[in-house]
């Protein structure tokens, strides 16, 4: 006996089945799954923001299991909720799923965008179910909230002179994609980096405190590779910026992964992407209170250059050499 497809059950059984693994509410929820619509009772700015999961291109199912996929899915939308400096309170979910998909993935896929939620404070309100010929795809729109009294934080703040901050190690998600697809065999060493790419954990608690202290002038998620968000935030800010090399790759984990897949750690942490970190510009009378709360919060951050004039362009300083950074983007391992 074979297992059971989303054809063999039909839309209505289906979704009675993914209803079943979404039943976890928070007490602002008036209204959940189940209805036309959801209803959340909140007080403060409502933020609002969306990003989808495709098959074959920001996933493999051969590579990730259904419940991480889940997770992944709602962390990738709740990294640009925490760049905003908001709280996520809920997410709705799109579902588009081949006839042929089993049953168990899909629940298992449930079970993970439920303790996605659940990592950020938050639910599940929703959604839809739809067929698709082929490849799945999985979309959210996620509803967070800035808290009365703060402001949220653009990208278009940066100032020149003030550091360039980053969260995390960008670079990682980027190096474990790469393995994956050329088939590398991995050792221990590359569990960070395979952590980093199919279970991201955006630092969404921390963009909502410095947001909401008043310790950045801009932030951004970087999900398309550092050169590409730092490009976009100068272009917003009408700023340049110039980079250190050697605090680029301060990361000794994504160093000794990039010389086991004959890579340029550079490349990978400017073109990598996929890392829902944060990039943040502080002013210097700000920059200690911003590293202490992040030693408060557990949350990894370095300087790694600083902002100056737009006709300085973007750059960074390797071996005492300038390149310059294309604010289109790093040409990925190239």
């Amino acid at each position: 006996v074979g297992c059971l497809t989303v054809s063999d059950l039909g839309e209505i059984e289906l979704v009675e089945r993914i209803l079943d693994k979404l039943s976890a509410l928070n007490s602002d929820v008036q209204i959940g799954p189940g209805d036309d619509a959801a209803v959340l009772s909140i007080g403060g700015s409502v933020v609002l923001t969306t990003d989808s999961q495709h098959e074959g291109i920001h996933y493999c199912a051969e590579w990730i299991a259904p419940e991480v996929l889940g997770r992944r899915a709602i962390a990738v939308n709740a990294s640009d909720l925490g760049a905003m400096g908001a709280r996520p309170r809920g997410f709705l979910v799109a579902l588009a799923l081949p006839a042929s998909t089993e049953l168990d993935w899909v629940v298992s896929l449930a079970e993970g965008l439920r303790e996605g939620a659940e990592r950020f404070g938050a639910s599940i309100l929703g959604g839809d179910v739809a067929a698709v010929a082929n490849r799945a795809s999985i979309n959210v729109t996620a509803l967070g909230e800035i808290e009365e009294g703060t402001d949220p934080v653009e990208r278009g703040g940066a100032a020149e002179g003030t550091w360039c901050f980053v969260t995390g190690w960008p670079g990682r998600a980027a190096a474990a994609r790469r393995m994956f697809e050329t088939g590398y065999r991995s050792s221990a060493a590359f569990e960070p980096c395979i952590d980093a790419f199919l279970d991201p954990r955006p630092p969404v608690a921390f963009g909502g405190c410095v947001a909401s202290q008043g310790l950045v002038g801009a932030m951004i998620d970087i999900s398309d590779g550092l050169a590409v968000d730092l490009g976009r935030m100068c272009l917003a800010s009408g700023v340049g910026a110039r980079l250190d090399a050697e605090m680029l790759v301060a990361d000794t984990v994504l160093v000794d992964v990039s010389a086991g897949l004959s890579l340029d750690p550079i490349k990978l942490v400017l073109g990598g992407g996929e890392d829902y970190e944060l990039l943040c510009s502080v002013a210097d009378e700000k920059a200690q209170t911003f590293r202490a709360l992040a030693a408060e919060e557990g949350v990894e951050v370095r300087a790694v250059g600083r902002f100056v004039a737009a006709n300085k362009g973007i750059t960074f300083v390797r071996a005492g050499h300038v390149e310059t950074i294309s604010r289109d983007g790093w040409d990925h391992f190239a």
